[in-house]
């Protein structure tokens, strides 16, 4: 991966943003109880860290997430599977269109009945296609609901830990203001400590509602039409 791939859309929008969903929490914290930490220098310092973690915790996931896409699509991934003649998602008239363009256009493709040859045939097709549509600005709705699908199985992998991180961090954080609550004599709790507690809950909530398998799901099959569409472009 050259630095030009490293700064791209693709790897800024899946792959940074699924480690500063993670890490934020934390660095918000740091920004919180650290006062050395909002100087300027100290903030280009963590800026670089926080991208080192990320590129970390995205290689920590990648077999995660291969075990994450197979439990959400346990055959097929939905563009080969809507491919298959008894799958509906597709109407009968646009599948027929689409299998007429495949036949011409893709070596060893041909509608068979159901079964290994099909699932060979459609896995082909759709391995062509992706080869195809590489160009973002030729296909922009294939480019942007690949990142949603990226995007969402990213999480999906590191959900377990997400939770698991800030509730323990809930935890230990809510001990800790009590017990100086307790030996400072406060009248209230510490504002910062309380800030901090927010934002962590509102965090796992996010994790627990909105990361989940019916999202991965969703994303994977908006990405499969976005993907089947571009057989009727004149960019192929």
């Amino acid at each position: 991966m050259n630095i030009k791939d490293l700064f791209g859309i693709y790897n800024l929008r899946v792959r940074l943003h699924t480690g500063l969903l993670f890490l934020t929490p934390l660095l918000i914290q740091l920004y919180l109880f650290i006062p050395e930490v909002r100087t300027l220098n100290n903030t280009l310092f963590i800026v670089i860290i926080t991208f080192i973690l990320t590129g970390v915790i995205i290689m920590f996931l990648r077999n995660r997430v291969k075990n994450t896409i197979k439990k959400c699509y346990p055959h097929l991934l939905p563009a080969q599977n809507f491919l298959l003649p008894s799958n509906d998602a597709i109407d009968p008239i646009t599948k027929k269109r689409y299998y007429y363009f495949l036949e011409h256009n893709v070596t060893g493709f041909e509608v068979k009945t159901e079964g290994v040859d099909m699932y060979d045939s459609t896995e082909s097709a759709i391995k062509w296609l992706i080869s195809r549509t590489r160009d973002p600005h030729k296909f922009p709705l294939v480019f942007e609901e690949n990142m949603n699908f990226g995007l969402s199985y990213n999480l999906l992998a590191l959900r377990p830990y997400a939770i698991g991180f800030l509730a323990t961090n809930f935890i230990v954080l809510t001990i800790n203001t009590i017990a100086t609550s307790i030996r400072l004599e406060y009248v209230t709790l510490p504002f910062n400590n309380i800030l901090a507690l927010t934002f962590i809950f509102l965090f796992l909530l996010i994790w627990i509602f909105l990361v989940n398998q019916k999202s991965v799901i969703s994303n994977g099959e908006n990405y499969a039409r976005a993907l089947l569409s571009t057989l009727d472009s004149s960019q192929l």
